[in-house]
């Protein structure tokens, strides 16, 4: 199939950029909405990586960055004060790229071979007297989040007006390695930096030639435009999806090939993964009401992902993206490169300079990448609401399959425990996760209940549904005995407030 472009001034008199899903798609008049018959188009939100910081678990002891630094000025702060337990702390400016105070992120589990990932498995994790009393939850419970003004107490207390604030929990989670990814997306209700506007007459949207190679989004002049107000320029790369798709995890090993890596040096993988059980979509999982593990694991070998299923039949929903830091190569200065990978036409955009074959940091657009759309977002304000709540947001997904990221933000406090740490902060945002529990009394038998910091998302084409459980208590254990006396009763000191959402859509 020949591949269907077009670069100038479509029917809304925007200039733009536009790849089609099909030649018998016209680029100039085919609406905005109809995102599945868009491979790319300029007009969209872009998604892009504000950075990547990666740790591993190693032991007790401290450890700061750089070297030199101590409470007073690190950039990242290790801290092992338990058996197999550690804290973590991640100043913002180690994301110099990042442009917004509270940015959305995402926080990647892997084992001690650093390639497998269990951020789509629900654990069982015990607690209290004699293992009485236990979690099920993802391994995201526990996290502290992204920290506004935290003031720390203590034998080390410290000062961090924004960062992260995380545990290694080694032995119940295998968190003997993680990453921490951020996009430059608000993780508040602050909207979005420079959203695409109504065009402008006279700006000039679009500039390839042999020295640039760029677009605006619209309402922004190319020339002038910073990087958040460009859809791609050598300097402000969008989000690369190499993959998209959901597909059956029956149990055991599911081998899923990249192809569209095919002549390129495949880098950095990272994925997004929702992993569900029946026909509706819910993450980070489904509505936990017995005691159930479910779930896979997920790593990358050459140019596959390999999704590792223990338990019973599951789909996974998925995103794979692929990262390159290297300088860019030398070469010619043609940035627009058309050729046939054995399987399909492809098209690209590359960066001035790029040699045959372009390195992957050299490509800005590759028609084999499916772009990623912002269908939806916005924030949702929880307030003081207590109780099972739910809040229904309306979609149109445009022929694609939805996919959404969020992150929960709650208030501030004081006497707040970080670990081996205490302190105040103004407020946090987190990872989220859902949480069922029990607690197993000798006198009243077993008890479960859903946890107060616990959310999810229920994803369908025309919506996606949060629940939230604010108020509930956080844990219920038993300490010091098996008798209903000695149960104890936690709650959020911080409870949530808002959810900051983005619903995504991928080829269906």
């Amino acid at each position: 199939m020949a591949i269907a472009a077009f670069i100038g001034v479509d029917s809304q008199n925007a200039g733009c950029v536009k790849i089609m899903a099909s030649d018998i798609y016209n680029p100039y008049s085919t609406p905005d909405t109809d995102y599945a018959k868009f491979l790319f188009n300029s007009k969209y939100q872009t998604m892009r990586f504000a950075g990547i910081v990666a740790r591993a678990y190693s032991g007790s002891g401290q450890a700061f960055t750089p070297a030199g630094t101590g409470t007073s000025n690190f950039l990242t702060f290790y801290d092992g004060y338990l058996t197999n337990i550690a804290n973590y702390f991640i100043r913002s400016n180690a994301f110099p790229a990042l442009e917004y105070a509270v940015p959305l992120f995402d926080i990647k589990y892997k084992d001690a071979s650093g390639v497998v990932n269990y951020g789509a498995r629900v654990t069982r994790y015990f607690l209290g007297f004699n293992n009485r009393s236990a979690l099920f939850t993802t391994p995201g419970y526990g996290e502290e989040g992204w920290l506004t003004n935290f003031t720390g107490t203590g034998t080390y207390a410290f000062n961090m007006a924004q960062g992260f604030g995380t545990h290694f929990f080694n032995s119940e989670f295998a968190q003997t390695y993680k990453e921490f990814v951020v996009w430059n997306l608000p993780g508040t209700a602050v909207p979005i930096n420079n959203p695409p506007l109504a065009p402008v007459a006279g700006q000039v949207a679009v500039e390839i030639t042999r020295t640039a190679c760029r677009a605006a989004k619209p309402g922004y002049d190319v020339r002038t435009a910073t990087p958040s107000q460009l859809s791609f320029d050598s300097s402000s790369l969008p989000a690369k999806v190499v993959a998209a798709g959901d597909i059956a995890l029956p149990s055991g090993t599911t081998v899923y090939p990249l192809t569209a890596l095919a002549g390129v040096a495949i880098g950095q993988l990272r994925a997004d993964v929702i992993v569900y059980q029946g026909g509706t979509i819910f993450y980070p999982t489904n509505p936990l009401s017995t005691e159930t593990e479910y779930g896979a694991d997920y790593q990358f070998s050459g140019a596959n992902i390999v999704f590792s299923n223990p338990f019973g039949a599951a789909r996974a929903r998925f995103i794979v993206y692929a990262l390159d830091d290297s300088s860019p190569s030398a070469g010619d200065n043609d940035v627009w490169r058309e050729f046939n990978d054995g399987t399909r036409d492809v098209l690209q955009f590359l960066r001035p300079g790029a040699a045959r074959p372009p390195r992957l940091s050299d490509i800005m657009v590759d028609s084999r990448w499916p772009q990623v759309r912002i269908l939806n977002e916005g924030y949702i304000d929880v307030g003081g609401v207590n109780g099972a709540q739910q809040w229904v947001v309306p979609l149109s997904t445009g022929g694609l399959f939805p996919f959404v990221k969020y992150v929960t933000v709650h208030a501030g406090g004081s006497g707040v425990r970080l670990g081996n740490f205490s302190g105040t902060i103004s407020s946090r945002v987190k990872a989220p996760y859902t949480v069922y529990g029990y607690y197993d009394t000798a006198d009243a038998g077993k008890a479960y209940y859903t946890a107060g910091d616990s959310t999810y998302c229920q994803l369908t084409p025309s919506e996606a549904r949060f629940f939230t459980f604010r108020g509930l208590p956080t844990r219920r254990y038993l300490s010091g005995g098996s008798n209903i006396s000695n149960l104890v009763t936690e709650n959020d000191p911080t409870p949530i407030i808002g959810i900051r959402y983005y619903i995504l859509g991928i080829p269906a």
